[in-house]
């Protein structure tokens, strides 16, 4: 399937819908902590650590040589190198801003990488893989949410840079919504443009 990702986040999507049935989606309710959260959680992250890389290998594979040259003892990239070529390659990539427009809620996932510091919610799901016992409360609706949009940012930027990126009304995020023009790093589209093929 030549856009798996795109569908993947599709399904992440559907779950977090399916939960949002049982945990309404509301800012009283973002310390709500679940074992299907931490499921979504652990699953999202995860898949955002394999688009970022991909993003980053395949928009400049020069500079992402230099990149990751400069951080010798990391035998494999972390979200550290990541943040190092986004914010040199893609500056606009920490102010993109995904909206739950159902909820009214706007999540800007990477405005931290504008303080060199990581996502809060990234710093947690670390916390929640490596130390679940002692951190599960970390896998709740607000990280759940902002990691999704996170996950959402990465993907436009991945289509976008591929220039193959189209939706249609069976194909397009339900929940969350992305901006009606998206213009960053020469990665340029509009979603009446964008259709991403079944």
């Amino acid at each position: 399937m030549k856009h798996r990702h795109w569908h993947y986040f599709l399904s992440i999507e559907k779950e977090i819908i399916n939960i949002s049935e049982h945990i309404e989606i509301h800012s009283e309710n973002f310390k709500t902590f679940s074992a299907s959260l931490t499921k979504v959680y652990l699953s999202i992250c995860s898949e955002i650590d394999v688009i970022l890389k991909l993003l980053c290998q395949s928009s400049n594979a020069e500079k992402w040589t230099v990149v990751q040259n400069s951080f010798p003892r990391k035998e494999y990239p972390d979200i550290e190198v990541y943040k190092t070529f986004i914010n040199h390659c893609y500056p606009d990539f920490k102010s993109i801003e995904i909206n739950i427009p159902l909820y009214n809620i706007p999540i800007t996932p990477w405005n931290n990488f504008a303080k060199q510091l990581n996502p809060e919610w990234w710093d947690k799901y670390n916390k929640v893989k490596h130390l679940r016992n002692e951190f599960y409360k970390n896998a709740n609706l607000k990280n759940v949410l902002h990691s999704a949009a996170g996950l959402l940012v990465c993907l436009l930027f991945l289509y976008g840079l591929e220039k193959d990126l189209y939706m249609n009304e069976t194909n397009k995020p339900k929940l969350f919504s992305i901006p009606n023009e998206f213009l960053a790093n020469a990665i340029e589209w509009a979603p009446a443009r964008v259709i991403i093929p079944e």
